[in-house]
């Protein structure tokens, strides 16, 4: 999903919404890019300010469970 589809304004507040660290910009394969395009470019968060410049709060859902935990 790409950012502009993660934002939600509620009132004032602007926030994005990820999955277990995707906005952290992990480059491994159980946490890889937040976004793979359809050119198949893969879209990591390296400038948080730049690229979600409106936004106040990051919201990283948690899994309820994780395999081998």
């Amino acid at each position: 999903m790409d950012l502009a589809a993660r934002l939600f304004v509620i009132g004032a507040l602007t926030a994005a919404v990820f999955v277990c660290g995707e906005f952290t910009g992990s480059r491994t394969f159980d946490n890889d890019a937040y976004y793979v395009g359809p050119d198949g470019n893969k879209n990591f968060l390296t400038d948080l300010a730049g690229q979600l410049p409106a936004c106040q709060v990051l919201v990283d859902l948690a899994h309820r469970r994780v395999s081998g935990s």
